[in-house]
């Protein structure tokens, strides 16, 4: 809710005036302005000492109607209660009793204290037809919308002003129509006649305005009154008859002049004298009997016929009802003549003089015309006087053809109009320092805004590329993406949101991923630059050949690479792959390497028998690890004469070698019982290891809580 005079919001807690009228609200301190224009305007009420007795009447800005009424105290809408208090309970400005107000049907409105007009009343009432004859209930708001049509169809009845007849139309508001039946009537003395609708006139006769001309009484004369109702009147010269003074009475016929008595008149004259003429026929003269008469204004007496009209040469010097000019009357009676002069006097308008005749008071409005121009001269106006500065310059359709008053040729297009143009919209257009142009609104004399053109820079971080405003474009810009510059521990980067470089990146907080090949944790616990400290922890380590355990401190075992670091210096002995017999090199790392050991190899016939490493006579056709002897060389030539002996040393040696396969098969798990054996030792070497590793991450967890602990305390 805006008020009309400064067109700003009015609070809640604000003083208010509310129009009678149009009911628009103002601030009371608004109103009271617009009120004080027309003490300006009509200067004769600036001296009044209370602006209470002011009567002059003054117009509403919103609606333009009169009022009467100083707004200079402050009411609820209802008007019951000055200065009503704030509740946050109730509509602003409001009191909260019942409105009370009378509105148009009778009845008060029961709404609570409200702004605005009072709503339609909404009371049923019962309404009944025009006739009488039927009743309806309706809202009281609503019953004069009701037509009779809805309410009833009987024919009115009611006696029309005749008389005589009855109304045929429908059931109707308002009085009944004249009565539409004709009647036929002659004059009083029978010369016209005519038909005129019942309801104009309901007489038998009328009178025509001839004159009647009917016959008196006497035979003689006839009657010149106009026309007329009833018996005409008898012959005025009929006898007896009396002269023209009455003393004397004749007996002649009406057709006989009226003689004279030649007696004194002596009727009575207007002035209480008598006539004293002889009897003559009226009217009788003026009276000519001396008299001592008083003169007009009463300053001289002088006899003077009674007739006459005494009249002094003195000049009346009182003022006439204008209260300026003296009557200056010969002989004056004391009804002064009202003032013949022009008065004169200035008018309210400042531009025209009174040109009635000289009065008391004030003069009334000026009433004469003016004709107004708009400020270009092409829209003339005429005007009352009285009203030209209410409309001081007449609208104009036509453009403002001023020159503008910036750098740029033309301002917007705007109507013809009284006083300044308004401000420019343009762009300013003028050239910056970085290279654009002034897109700001113009402002012809004042420095122009940094500039407002979008540029692209890389965020601080240089990450992505944004858009700015040019006149910040050597400002740090931050994306929202995380920073990522490596922190000081080499290892990991920034999380913080992208900064500048004059801010500095975290202090990284991420555990130590400790040393490489070193299971303990590092002992500074949070991550750091250069290497971590060497590791203390002792490492208890196996030889290579499982045999031997042997305690280091961890940093001595990290990183060795020399074979000869973790060796007993005792023979291997592990089980070489492919054949039975072990390892003869000294304890040493990795693969075991190819068995050298020499093993009985002969021919088929057994005549060639011959010693060849083991390694030789795992590649060789029919190799066997279970065999003590490996039938693996080929037979010569001379080994053919045996070959029968041979086939049976054969058969033999197989019935002599079948009872010793249990031996062979018993001394196999004996080597597969070591290899097991030392297998299950590794297996508790790397539970052993794991367990401690666990424990001393464990530890260095508990440490780093303690740490914390202390630096919150």
């Amino acid at each position: 809710m805006e008020c009309v005079v400064c067109n700003e919001n009015i609070g809640r807690e604000e003083a208010i005036w509310s129009c009678p009228d149009c009911f628009t609200i103002y601030h009371l301190r608004c109103v009271s302005s617009w009120f004080w224009l027309f003490l300006l305007r009509y200067p004769a009420i600036k001296n009044k000492q209370s602006t209470s007795s002011v009567s002059r009447e003054w117009t509403c800005k919103y609606c333009n109607k009169e009022n009467t009424a100083v707004p200079n105290r402050y009411f609820c809408y209802c008007g019951k209660k000055e200065n009503p208090e704030f509740d946050p309970w109730l509509p602003p400005h409001s009191c909260g009793n019942l409105c009370g107000r009378t509105l148009p049907c009778g009845h008060v409105c029961n709404e609570r204290c409200h702004a605005g007009p009072c709503p339609p009343c909404p009371r049923i009432v019962t309404i009944s037809c025009p006739c009488g004859k039927t009743k309806r209930t309706v809202r009281c708001s609503l019953q004069h919308q009701e037509s009779p049509e809805n309410l009833c169809s009987l024919p009115c009845l009611k006696w029309l002003s005749c008389g005589k007849h009855r109304c045929r139309h429908k059931c109707h508001y308002g009085p009944c129509p004249d009565c539409a039946q004709t009647i036929h009537q002659t004059c009083f003395c029978g010369s016209e006649s005519r038909d005129v609708p019942c309801g104009q006139d309901v007489s038998a006769h009328y009178s025509c305005g001839k004159i009647c001309n009917k016959p008196l009484q006497c035979g003689h004369h006839v009657c010149s009154l106009p026309c007329h109702e009833g018996e005409c009147p008898p012959c005025p010269t009929l006898p007896p008859r009396t002269c023209f003074c009455g003393k004397k009475q004749f007996d002649l016929p009406c057709t006989a002049a009226t003689p004279s008595c030649h007696q004194t008149c002596d009727r009575l004259l207007a002035c209480g004298h008598r006539c004293p003429h002889s009897c003559h026929p009226p009217p009788c003269p003026p009276c000519e009997q001396f008299v001592l008469k008083a003169c007009r204004c009463g300053a001289t007496q002088k006899q003077c016929k009674c007739s006459e009209v005494l009249l002094c040469t003195t000049r009346c010097n009182a003022l006439k009802a204008c209260g300026v000019h003296r009557c200056n009357r010969r002989c004056c009676d004391g009804q002064h003549a009202p003032c013949t002069q022009i008065c004169n006097k200035p008018l309210s308008c400042g531009r025209h003089t009174c040109q009635l005749p000289c009065h008391s008071g004030n003069c009334p409005p000026c009433l004469l015309t003016v004709t107004i121009t708009c400020d270009c001269g092409a829209t003339t106006q005429t005007v009352l006087c009285k009203d030209y500065r209410r409309s001081l310059y007449p609208p104009c359709p036509q453009l403002c053809t001023k020159p503008s008053h910036c750098s740029h040729p033309h301002i917007q297009e705007h109507q013809c109009h009284a006083g300044k143009c308004p401000p420019c919209t343009l762009p300013c257009g003028k050239a910056l320092p970085c290279g654009h142009t002034c897109s700001a609104i113009c402002h012809e004399g004042e420095p122009c805004p940094p500039c407002a053109e979008l540029v692209e820079i890389r965020c601080a971080g240089g990450h992505e590329t944004l858009q700015v405003r040019c006149s910040e474009k050597n400002k740090v810009v931050c994306c929202d993406q995380p920073c990522g510059k490596l922190l000081s521990c080499g290892k990991h980067t920034c999380s913080l949101r992208c900064h500048s470089s004059e801010t500095p990146c975290e202090t990284c907080k991420q555990l130590c991923p400790g040393r490489p090949g070193c299971p303990h944790p590092c002992s500074r616990v949070f991550c750091h630059a250069g290497a971590c400290d060497p590791c203390h922890q002792p490492v208890k380590r196996p030889c290579f050949c499982g045999k031997t355990s042997k305690t280091f401190e961890c940093r001595e075992v990290s990183g060795k690479s020399d074979s000869g670091f973790f060796s007993c210096g005792k023979v291997c002995g592990k089980p070489l792959q492919g054949c039975k017999h072990g390892c003869r090199l000294v304890c040493h790392e990795g693969v075991c390497g190819k068995c050298e050991q020499e093993i009985v190899a002969k021919c088929a016939c057994g005549s060639r028998v011959e010693r060849i490493q083991c390694w030789k006579a795992q590649q060789m056709e029919g190799y066997n690890a279970a065999n003590v002897v490996q039938i693996l060389l080929p037979c010569l030539d001379t080994c053919n004469a045996q070959s029968s002996t041979i086939s049976q040393d054969k058969s033999t040696q197989s019935s002599k070698d079948s009872p010793s396969k249990p031996d062979q098969t018993i001394s196999k798990p004996s080597s597969s019982s070591s290899s097991s054996s030392s297998s299950q030792l590794w297996l508790w070497i790397v539970a052993l290891s794991v367990f401690i590793a666990v424990l001393s991450f464990l530890l260095r967890l508990f440490l780093v809580h303690c740490i914390v602990y202390c630096n919150k305390q």
